[in-house]
């Protein structure tokens, strides 16, 4: 059976405590038999995209593009169409 790790975000602005992290986050990943999705992967990049959010050295920001998105959706005229949005949200009935 093969595992991969998805969403792990390793940042540090020193050099050297980026390099130690990876290096310990990597021995725990080998001791563990997980794997990267190469794919999926980046290594040494200054900014990326990390769970629908924009990851760059000066901090975590939103992607224009979403919020270009929300802003031009309608929002709903009448209750039928409210519904249509409400499936699939999550409520306390089904996170329990």
């Amino acid at each position: 059976m093969e595992y991969c790790v998805d969403d792990i975000a390793i940042i540090r602005r020193d050099k050297n405590e980026h390099l130690r992290d990876l290096k310990i986050v990597f021995d725990i990943m080998r001791a563990h038999q997980l794997k990267m999705n190469p794919i999926k992967s980046f290594l040494g990049v200054s900014s990326g995209t990390f769970l629908g959010f924009i990851v760059t050295s000066k901090g975590i920001h939103l992607d224009s593009d979403k919020v270009k998105a929300i802003q031009s959706t309608q929002p709903p005229k009448n209750l039928k169409k409210l519904r249509v949005y409400k499936v699939g949200w999550p409520t306390s009935e089904n996170l329990l």
